[in-house]
């Protein structure tokens, strides 16, 4: 339902410009401010799909059955991913390192659903910008480093090779 709510709201077009402001070697700190205001614009918007994906991450999920709507629930999750981004970015730009932090864990558990679309291209955590705009405290950094480490379970990459060898996909 998050996802849905999440089609048409193009968060990229508010990311873009932060993230290359993120990606400069020397970024103007003056700038940041005209940059950001979109990105917390588009989060005040989108509080319905946020608040829907945080209960979805909540729940077990591996894939997408078969024989569903597929491509279409991809595009959704795909959304409503770069709208986590999109608060992640906001949450630290205004010092929230709990937050930040909660939001990062919350579109790792989301991004579950597009690890099997190599053509869909999830947006990044934003730990990077979360360490550049606050100071979380340690609980939530273990949080953080637990949830990352999830992510990198052994044996993960064989597992998705195997499921794409056995769909054909290799």
């Amino acid at each position: 339902a998050g996802g849905m709510l999440a089609l048409g709201s193009s968060p990229w077009r508010a990311l873009t410009p932060v993230r290359g402001w993120l990606s400069e070697p020397s970024p103007d700190p003056d700038a940041l401010e005209q940059l950001v205001a979109p990105v917390h614009e588009l989060v005040r918007n989108s509080r319905d799909a946020l608040s829907l994906a945080d209960r979805a991450a909540e729940l077990p999920f591996d894939a997408f059955p078969a024989g569903t709507e597929y491509s279409y629930r991809m595009a959704s999750v795909g959304a409503l991913s770069e709208l986590i981004t999109a608060r992640t970015l906001s949450l630290s730009h205004s010092g929230d390192a709990d937050a930040a932090v909660d939001s990062i864990i919350s579109g790792l558990q989301i991004r579950r659903a597009l690890r099997d679309a190599p053509w869909m291209a999830p947006s990044g955590h934003q730990v990077h910008a979360v360490l550049s705009f606050t100071r979380p405290p340690p609980r939530a950094l273990i949080r953080l480093q637990t949830a990352l480490e999830a992510e990198e379970a052994p044996g993960r990459q064989r597992e998705d090779f195997l499921r794409a060898r056995a769909d054909g996909q290799v």
